[in-house]
């Protein structure tokens, strides 16, 4: 999700933080839609495929934020 407007095809730079540091990448939108929630301002919702990710920094950075069951 993104205030700023984002549209099918536009590169992103994304940055996953936390605690051990950064995971930087490029994306591309894949799709994208503008909504409007309630008791909320307006926001994008969009799907990125990662174009140049590093697979296994990614997949620690989902590790450490996955809440066991």
């Amino acid at each position: 999700m993104s205030q700023a407007g984002v549209k099918p095809s536009q590169e992103l730079r994304l940055i996953l933080t936390d605690t051990t540091g950064n995971v930087k990448m490029t994306g591309k939108v894949v799709w994208a839609s503008f909504e409007i929630p309630p008791n909320s301002g307006p926001r994008y919702r969009a799907g990125v495929e990662l174009v140049d990710a590093d697979t296994e920094a990614v997949d620690a950075f989902i590790q450490r934020h996955t809440v066991q069951k």
